[in-house]
């Protein structure tokens, strides 16, 4: 278990899997090769909180055309996921382009949740939640921090708060939230 990495070889006779499907296979696999015990609960943690403060036409964030019910897309998809393409080979759905360089990383997204975009930020940064929390579908032009470089150990919060403001009308700030922790009890190495 003090080793850096593990591979871990698993097959499933089924063509496709749900995205729920798959984490329950892989969670049973992890618990009969590394007899593994992990508790779920909630506890305090240091989060990033997002709230639309204008829901209408910030710069970046456009509530999503009726272009297609993206709503099986986004949710639990088979694996692989296969999103619909505009002729220019362009996501209808999810993630449209994702561009790191030594200066800037940008994110597109097209007729997606706002989770999409914690996701990616949580990445970067830490716990992030959306509250209240919008169902809604949206278009996502954001681009990181000026000086933010790919993988940076220590980024600076506050410049991704206030580019979460500038780009998206996203009110963004640090609070403490009961948020659900996975804590690992006991691993063993495979026999």
């Amino acid at each position: 278990m003090d080793d850096p990495d593990w591979q871990v070889l698993a097959a499933s006779s089924r063509p496709s899997l749900s995205g729920a499907d798959f984490r329950t296979m892989l969670r049973h696999a992890l618990e009969d090769r590394f007899q593994l015990k992990a508790i779920k609960a909630a506890r305090p943690t240091p989060t990033i909180v997002l709230t639309l403060e204008q829901p209408e036409h910030p710069p970046g964030l456009r509530r999503a055309p009726e272009r297609i019910d993206c709503t099986p897309f986004l949710k639990d998809l088979p694996l692989p996921r296969r999103f619909p393409q505009m002729p220019d080979h362009t996501p209808l759905c999810g993630p449209a382009g994702v561009a790191h360089s030594f200066t800037r990383t940008s994110y597109r997204y097209r007729s997606a949740p706002l989770s999409s975009l914690a996701r990616d930020l949580e990445d970067t940064l830490r716990q992030v939640v959306i509250a209240p929390s919008d169902d809604g579908l949206f278009d996502i032009d954001f681009e990181y921090p000026a000086g933010y470089t790919f993988n940076d150990p220590s980024p600076d919060v506050d410049a991704f708060l206030n580019a979460l403001h500038e780009q998206l009308g996203i009110d963004a700030r640090m609070r403490t939230a009961r948020v659900d922790v996975l804590t690992i009890q006991s691993a063993s190495r495979p026999k």
